[in-house]
């Protein structure tokens, strides 16, 4: 960067998949990258080249708030969001019940 200043990245979901192999290729970009998932233990390979890991469950407004306060005096924000994390709940809709459908759709969002 023309500050000299790395660039941080945020990856959720990084516990495996898609957010893990991203992590690993923006640590070797140089960048430094937060990785968040609900198992830290998870992410301990990621620790080991230099990934900083945290707990964040995105289900959960606190934790999310927690790991944002973190970052943030840490690493006084984020550069660079991989917003990768999800969660699913799997059937048809005929057979998918109404709370749960609730759940997926707003589990975050405020009342």
């Amino acid at each position: 960067m023309a500050d000299g200043r790395s660039k941080i990245a945020l990856i959720t979901g990084a516990s495996s998949g898609m957010g893990k192999e991203i992590a690993k290729s923006l640590l070797n970009d140089k960048l430094i990258v937060v990785v968040a998932a609900r198992s830290v233990d998870k992410m301990a390979d990621l620790k080991e080249l230099d990934a900083h890991p945290l707990h964040m469950d995105i289900t959960d407004e606190a934790s999310i708030q927690a790991a944002v306060d973190e970052i943030n005096n840490t690493h006084c924000g984020v550069d660079v969001l991989v917003n990768n994390a999800g969660f699913g709940c799997y059937g048809t809709v005929e057979e998918t019940d109404l709370d749960d459908a609730r759940y997926q759709l707003c589990s975050v969002l405020p009342d």
